[in-house]
Formats: structure tokens, sequence, C-alpha cells
């Protein structure tokens, strides 16, 4: 096959299985903070990130087949190659991604954990700041290189309005245009980043909660448990949870 029909089929790939797959993920998440199921949040909002990840990894040919919900471990990979990306995220992302890594993963309540933050923001704000780069910035046009150009572009936005920051035929972008679109709704539903108005400031409820895992208030039960089910690491801690 042509290399340039190949390529295509590989972005191709990395838009649809990845890119277009995350924000379906993006949009679950933030259903699930809307309604308070904030361990489905957490969950839908590694897959998500992750998937973005991964879709910039693939988009630039970068080596992701051991990157599994590692978001950090992938944006270390990009800006270690020579592509010129240089992910640069804000605290706040870093700090949410962080959290994410380290909880998200419990999807069976094996960890007692709290939640007092409004996730819902960072959850925005981390997919804003990474999302734009899961697109094709190196091609010739006229003969001209556009790799520069478009990511001096890219790393120039920084209002949520910027207009650089739309991915053409994008699936978040059809949504927002599509005002019947069954989706939108929960998209721009408290949205500073995603949305077709110019709002500078949204309320957003702090949800807290906090759940205590049963073999941390029982950690005798976890010998008879393993006999039964898997446990990916034994978690028993030493001090029980307030």
């Amino acid at each position: 096959m042509e290399q340039k029909i190949l390529d295509r089929h590989i972005n191709s790939y990395a838009i649809r299985c990845f890119r277009d797959t995350a924000d379906k993920d993006y949009i679950h998440a933030r259903l699930a903070y809307k309604y308070g199921l904030i361990a489905q949040f957490r969950w839908s909002s590694l897959h998500c990130l992750e998937k973005y990840a991964k879709c910039i990894l693939l988009l630039n040919r970068i080596d992701g087949k051991k990157i599994k919900h590692n978001i950090s471990k992938a944006i270390n990979k990009i800006n270690e190659s020579e592509k010129k990306l240089d992910i640069k995220l804000s605290n706040s992302s870093k700090e949410f991604i962080e959290l994410l890594e380290k909880h998200a993963d419990d999807r069976y309540l094996d960890y007692s954990w709290s939640s007092y933050d409004q996730g819902l923001v960072d959850l925005d704000f981390a997919v804003w700041e990474l999302r734009r780069y899961c697109k094709v910035f190196s091609y010739t046009m006229y003969g001209k290189d556009f790799t520069d150009t478009n990511l001096a572009r890219i790393k120039n936005i920084n209002r949520a309005s910027s207009q650089g920051q739309q991915i053409i035929e994008g699936w978040l972008e059809k949504v927002l245009r599509n005002k019947n679109h069954i989706s939108r709704d929960a998209l721009v539903w408290n949205n500073l980043y995603f949305s077709l108005s110019r709002r500078n400031k949204i309320t957003c409820n702090q949800i807290i909660e906090r759940q205590n895992a049963p073999i941390d208030l029982h950690p005798e039960i976890e010998d008879e448990l393993l006999k039964y089910i898997y446990f990916k690491n034994k978690k028993v801690k030493n001090d029980k949870p307030s």
C-alpha cells in the first residue's frame, strides 16, 4: 500500500478509535458528575484523557503499546520524542490526572475514598488543554511545511473561546453545532470550555462524598476473600479510616 494512503488510514484509526471515543467518554463523565456518580465520573474521566493521549501518540507515530491507563507516562513519551509538541499542562490538570491515575482505576471499592473538589471543572479544563493536540500538525501544502505554524497556533491558545481551539470535523464540534443533538445538553451544561456562548463564569455544585472500603473496615476477611475473588493487589491498610 502506498505510504500516503497507509498514513491516511492510520490517522483515521487514531481519530475514530481514540479521539472520537474519548469525546464520548468525556460526555459520559460529565453526565456521571451531574448525577452524583463520582466513582464513575473518575473512571470515565481516566478513559477519556487516556484516549486523547493515545490519539496524540498514534498520530505522531510514537510507540504507545505499554501506556495502559497511564496518562502522565504518555505525555512524557510525547514530550521526549522529536515531534516538537512539548505539551505543557497546567498544574491543576496535572494534579487532576494524578488523582485519576491513583484512584480512578478502583472499580470495585477496594480503596476508601473521598471527594471534596469540583472535579467537573478540572475535567473540562484538562480536556480543553490536551484535546487540542489530537490532530495532524505535520503536513506540507503548496510546497510549504506548516508544522511549526500549526504548533505555534495551538500553544498560543489561552482562552476557551479562541478560534484555534476548534478541531475541524471533531465529534464534540459536531455536537456543539447541532442544537438538536441528543448529547448536546450534557456537553454544554456548566461548561466554560466547550460551548458556543462566551460565558466567563459558571456555577457548579461541589459534591462532597466519601466511602469506606469493606476491606479497610474489616481487613481480617481478606484471606477468605482471596479464595473466591481476584485482587489486583493486596490493599489491606494498617489503619482503619475514621
